[in-house]
């Protein structure tokens, strides 16, 4: 595999979203467009194949990388059970910092946790606990549900332990975060 296909495989890889084209283009520094939809294709053909656990997903020029097969039956197994148990640990850490920052992106809630929660906000997606709103850039914003509120049993936000300073903890640790990149 080429080294642009590779570097696309990783983007690809570390993303939880389908990054569209003009985005893996932006990602990397604009390459030429017909190199990285021929890099795009040597990746689809090494792994979209009957036996392979891994494909590369193309919808309307929207591309991720997606489990399939036995690997995808096995954890989905996984995924339903979870769903059904209590939340681990990083899942309620997850759905802390959403609450407590009042709504975050996931480059947030990454630098809050210092590790990549994809995993977790999908779990958090698919129990309706967190939703969606609005993007900032290309991250999503994701906030707390109604069914949020009722699995924690309060009926508001700022009956959250100590809501108010820790909101503003966390607010200003990442302007802060911010401050110091720029």
């Amino acid at each position: 595999m080429s080294d642009l296909a590779n570097t696309i495989l990783g983007i690809l890889f570390y993303e939880s979203e389908a990054l569209s084209l003009s985005d893996i283009l932006s990602l990397l520094n604009n390459e030429n467009e017909d190199s990285v939809i021929s890099a795009l294709k040597e990746i689809e053909d090494f792994f979209n194949k009957d036996n392979s656990s891994l494909n590369l997903l193309n919808h309307n020029n929207h591309y991720q990388i997606i489990v399939s097969g036995t690997a995808r039956d096995l954890i989905l197994t996984r995924d339903n059970k979870e769903r059904e148990g209590e939340l681990s640990r990083p899942a309620l850490e997850t759905l802390c910092s959403i609450i407590y920052l009042g709504g975050a992106t996931k480059s947030q809630i990454d630098y809050i946790r210092g590790v990549q929660s994809s995993y977790m906000l999908r779990v958090l997606v698919s129990r309706g606990l967190i939703a969606r709103s609005g993007k900032i850039g290309r991250d999503n914003i994701y906030i707390p549900t109604v069914e949020t509120l009722r699995f924690l049993g309060i009926s508001s936000i700022d009956q959250m332990p100590d809501y108010k300073k820790v909101h503003d903890d966390l607010k200003n640790s990442l302007k802060n975060s911010l401050q110091l990149e720029n």
